[in-house]
């Protein structure tokens, strides 16, 4: 395949990590066609943090497992470095909402998964799985099991596990919806700190915009009927970033401007 016909430019495979092209996805249902995703473009440069935001049932997450390999588009491609993908990859590193950890497994073995499956020695493998497992503060559960940590504590072992194959891009379907407000907070500046030392590309999906906001540099706004990415909004604030941010005048000013976007997509 011609990746540069399938490409808006041809700069754009050497600028992204990520780029998406005219990604459509149609599914036939009682004899009708619904288009749940029509023309979604857009790139994530390395290192960039991307979030996608919109109204429930506008295809968020029908375009990440699109993305993922998960699911086939209709048309249009996914390309990572210039590569297009169709199929699943240790080049994107998927973190869902639920946790998808093994039961019978321990921390340090759920994030030492991956690398088992790739091949890497016994203690190659603990000694890379015990690192990522340090960077999300979960250092004294190595040898625990799922069923003895909180729901936060199990969302730090995916996002470990995922971070420990070192994707080229990191992918989260909104990874912390199904936790308490307090722990979704930590997840939050978890993200941040990890992402200030771990060099990350991550493409997010959120229905939290203060989360995004948080979070991104660069959001992009789904309409729906079919989804498609309506606006893209860049975050000027500063990183570091942390809780106090969100109380900050820019931030305010941010989430207003954002808001009266989203109010007409």
């Amino acid at each position: 395949m011609n990746i540069a016909a399938k490409l808006d430019t041809a700069t754009a495979t050497s600028v992204a990590k990520l780029s998406v092209r005219d990604i459509s996805r149609s599914f036939s249902t009682r004899g009708k066609t619904v288009e749940a995703l029509k023309g979604v473009s857009f790139d994530v440069p390395s290192g960039s943090f991307y979030s996608i935001i919109g109204h429930s049932g506008c295809g968020k997450s029908t375009l990440l497992n699109i993305v993922a390999g998960l699911d086939q588009a209709t048309s249009g491609v996914v390309a990572v470095d210039g590569v297009v993908r169709r199929s699943p990859g240790p080049d994107r590193g998927m973190v869902f909402q639920s946790y998808t950890l093994f039961p019978w497994l321990s921390v340090v073995e759920n994030v030492a998964f991956g690398l088992r499956m790739s091949g890497m020695g016994k203690k190659e493998r603990r000694e890379a799985a015990l690192h990522y497992v340090e960077l999300v503060k979960l250092g004294a559960f190595v040898d625990a099991y799922p069923k003895e940590l909180s729901g936060g504590m199990r969302q730090r072992v995916a996002m470990a596990r995922a971070l420990a194959n070192k994707p080229a891009v990191l992918l989260m379907d909104e990874p912390f919806g199904a936790l308490d407000s307090e722990t979704r907070e930590q997840m939050q500046e978890l993200l941040l700190n990890v992402r200030a030392k771990e060099f990350m590309t991550v493409l997010f999906i959120t229905h939290d915009i203060e989360e995004a906001i948080l979070l991104s540099e660069t959001i992009g706004i789904m309409a729906a009927r079919p989804g498609r990415v309506a606006h893209e909004f860049k975050i000027d604030l500063p990183y570091p970033r942390d809780a106090e941010t969100k109380i900050s005048d820019a931030f305010v000013q941010t989430k207003r401007r954002l808001i009266e976007i989203f109010k007409t997509v």
